[in-house]
């Protein structure tokens, strides 16, 4: 979701500012809220769109 853009820096997640891991491959640290509200929102969307499919 982070690679698709749902998942925004600063709010959804946040790179590591450890030195040794600079430039290449930083850890990434999650807002775990954060993401559940982009997450939910996405199910309610799915399942809303699925049902008027049916």
């Amino acid at each position: 979701m982070r690679e698709r853009g749902h998942l925004k820096p600063g709010s959804h997640w946040r790179s590591s500012n450890d030195p040794k891991q600079l430039p290449w491959k930083p850890k990434v640290f999650y807002s775990i809220s954060g993401c559940k509200e982009v997450i939910d929102y996405w199910q309610k969307n799915n399942d809303s769109s699925a049902q008027r499919s049916a």
